[in-house]
């Protein structure tokens, strides 16, 4: 049975690294985000089947109140990679659940958009800051980031030590000056790829 049965007996996993492991689908993440809930390091990247559905808590086909309460709710560091097929929706629900993630990693992600930032720092019901534990963040390559978003990532994430936005090409010296005011700990930026940046940036 592959990931849905692993997961049955190894309950107590506290890291799991499964990137690149192509023919895993959205049954295989529900069991590993439902059944593995001690996980505090998990790496689904390269899993270009996944879709939203393993983010959410499957009422349906899981059921299990600890389930629901539990999933994702332990992870510190989570790795998504080139997982082109989720969306602002699973970040959301990502961001809801998982609000001790200090390392985020988003690379490659095409669909998502400036609302990711948005709900990565910000409950969207109850207006609730968020991200203020997140250290370490990954949005390089994300194709729909128009940067307008990174003025409240710089607000709301002022612990931020490592930032990716290469390939970011929307970004611009104007982006990089607000991010680079609002969080002073900053001790590695990369913006390989944004070809929009100025001497302007370098001066921010």
């Amino acid at each position: 049975q592959g990931i849905t049965g692993m997961t049955r007996y190894l309950e107590k996993l506290k890291a799991l690294d499964v990137g690149f492991c192509n023919k895993i689908t959205d049954t295989g993440g529900v069991a590993i985000t439902h059944g593995l809930v001690d996980l505090e390091r998990l790496d689904l990247s390269d899993l270009y089947l996944l879709s939203d559905k393993p983010f959410f808590f499957d009422a349906v086909g899981d059921g299990r109140a600890i389930a629901d309460k539990a999933m994702m709710s332990n992870l510190r560091e989570l790795f998504l990679l080139e997982c082109r097929g989720i969306s602002d929706h699973a970040i959301s629900e990502i961001a809801r659940r998982a609000s001790k993630v200090t390392t985020l990693a988003l690379r490659g992600c095409a669909r998502l958009t400036d609302q990711s930032l948005a709900v990565l720092t910000k409950c969207p019901v109850t207006g609730a800051e968020r991200g203020a534990q997140v250290l370490k963040l990954d949005l390089s390559y994300c194709p729909e980031l128009s940067g307008m978003g990174f003025s409240v990532l710089g607000q709301r994430c002022k612990l931020l030590q490592r930032v990716d936005l290469s390939g970011c090409s929307r970004l611009t010296d104007k982006h990089i000056r607000v991010l680079s005011s609002s969080c002073s700990a900053i001790q590695s930026l990369f913006l390989a790829h944004c070809k929009l940046l100025s001497d302007a940036a370098v001066q921010a």
